[in-house]
């Protein structure tokens, strides 16, 4: 299994990152969020809300709508905490008849949309003309479905697909793990330099990953957004089922400060406030660019301005909570007053800043990852 030594293990490769000019995306934050599929946090049994408190459910808030969501089939599937999250977060959808099929490959024109969902709350809007949307779309696929059509021309300006190299795109295809990385990489605003395009991948099956890809591939190893397979093995054409892409997406979050309009918050606890209701967290930012970006009235100068792998900690942020939020410790079910001072938490929060899930565990993470939780009988897909 590829480790948090990946990168070590490069070779001719100068591990720069190259972010694309007017990227829009100032400070990442190497987030352990969520910290889902290690703890279980999101499977509750029966997917009913906490109310935090015990009081019962409040007004119906906009967020609810969405992470009322409950897929009848993906209740004890390995990867229901990742679904659930991406659901509340409004990356995924079910069909119509109630279900996520999450052991089912994830066609190509859907993960795009998965990602472009994630990464923008207007989604597809600003599609521009109908000329300029199809000649975006012939310059990289070769069908994709009406409604999609909007989703992957919105993936083409954002960057995530490189204007050489890949082959043009069947949106109904499975979507392969080699692909999807490359998205997800061009979705962080990264993009290999000529060392890390060259640098030699520890995979026995590299040859098997596209020469122009590999350098993805690499960002997508450092990023912490993919792992190997125990075998040694990437296996880059192999589908990615669509459980696999929601635990994908989970990763990506946590390669993000800001997704679609909600704020991820993790740290550690100091206070809860049980009458507020509210929590008090510490945070450690991972800064990646050279320069500062805080919270709307923080001061600049307490986020990180050093590069990539270097730990700030910022000081105390107080969140009020949603009386209806969601509360988890160590993947079960739990009260607000579950949560004491010293323990690892993540808050997710809506626009008007309050929090709306709380996952906490009770020890902290090891650093800077995602730990996720495998498919019992197969190795960890990260």
């Amino acid at each position: 299994m590829i480790t948090g030594s990946t990168k070590n293990k490069f070779q001719g490769g100068s591990f720069m990152r190259v972010r694309r000019k007017g990227w829009w995306l100032q400070v990442v934050s190497l987030l352990v969020v969520f910290s889902l599929a290690a703890t279980g946090v999101l499977a509750a049994p029966g997917g009913k809300m906490n109310t935090g408190r015990g009081q019962g459910p409040g007004k119906a808030k906009p967020w609810k709508e969405k992470a009322a969501i409950e897929f009848r089939d993906a209740g004890r599937h390995w990867a229901m905490e990742n679904i659930r999250a991406m659901s509340l977060l409004g990356a995924i959808n079910g069909y119509p008849d109630g279900s996520f099929k999450p052991e089912e490959p994830v066609k190509v024109q859907e993960a795009l949309k998965m990602v472009v969902s994630l990464l923008s709350e207007e989604g597809a809007a600003g599609q521009g003309e109908a000329a300029e949307l199809q000649g975006l779309l012939e310059s990289r696929f070769k069908n994709v479905d009406t409604w999609a059509q909007a989703y992957a021309g919105q993936a083409i300006r954002m960057g995530l697909m490189p204007s050489t190299g890949m082959e043009l795109l069947n949106g109904n295809k499975p979507a392969k793990r080699y692909e999807v990385a490359v998205w997800l990489v061009g979705a962080l605003g990264l993009e290999p330099d000529t060392g890390m395009a060259q640098a030699e991948l520890p995979f026995n099956d590299t040859p098997a990953i596209p020469a122009w890809a590999r350098g993805y591939i690499a960002l997508a190893l450092q990023e912490g957004l993919l792992e190997g397979y125990p075998d040694n093995t990437f296996r880059p054409n192999q589908p990615v089922k669509r459980g696999e892409m929601a635990t994908l997406l989970g990763r990506f979050a946590a390669c993000r400060q800001l997704v679609a309009g909600f704020h991820v918050i993790t740290g550690t606890v100091t206070q809860v406030d049980l009458d507020a209701p509210a929590i008090t967290i510490v945070r450690r930012v991972y800064g990646l660019m050279p320069r500062a970006a805080g919270d709307e009235g923080e001061d600049k100068a307490s986020v990180s301005q050093a590069v990539y792998g270097q730990v700030t900690v910022v000081p105390a942020k107080t969140v009020p909570l949603d009386p209806d939020a969601f509360i988890y410790l160590d993947g079960a079910r739990a009260e607000l007053g579950d949560i004491q001072a010293g323990y690892w938490a993540t808050v997710i929060t809506d626009k008007e800043g309050l929090g709306i899930l709380v996952s906490a565990r009770i020890q902290a993470p090891p650093g800077p990852r995602w730990p996720l939780q495998p498919e019992p009988g197969r190795g960890r897909n990260r």
